[in-house]
């Protein structure tokens, strides 16, 4: 019976980051270190200011999701790709889609700053606060 849930899991989860990513546009973990060295992408963390301010990629701009709305406009640069990178890349969507909707386009970081976190290859592109 277990061999049988795992067969189950697995085959979940391909089918569910499958159809994620031809849903949304998405852009791999391996893929950051040139996007933070290239001038035709920006950088959005739209984590909480507090995470920011701890740890956060270098060049990246910090708007809050919470007040992403009100202040999105004068911050982004339409003449750029956007990445947006969250805790989790698939929270805050309605994010991506309002910039989908005004014709701004952005891309979605697979794995989000959790992965960041943990991917040793990314240490040297990220800034931590140490008190």
């Amino acid at each position: 019976m277990q061999f049988i849930e795992a067969i189950l899991k697995f085959f979940g989860r391909i089918f569910t980051g499958n159809s994620f990513r031809s849903k949304y546009r998405v852009k791999k973990i391996k893929h950051l270190p040139k996007i933070l060295k290239s001038d035709k992408w920006q950088v959005i963390d739209i984590r909480p200011g507090a995470s920011f301010e701890t740890s956060h990629l270098i060049d990246s701009i910090n708007i809050d999701h919470l007040t992403f709305k009100l202040r999105y406009f004068k911050k982004l640069d339409r003449n750029k790709k956007i990445l947006l990178i969250n805790e989790d890349y698939r929270s805050h969507l309605e994010i991506y889609q309002t910039l989908d909707k005004r014709r701004i386009k952005s891309y979605i970081l697979v794995g989000g700053y959790k992965e960041v976190r943990v991917t040793g290859f990314l240490d040297k592109y990220t800034t931590f606060k140490t008190s």
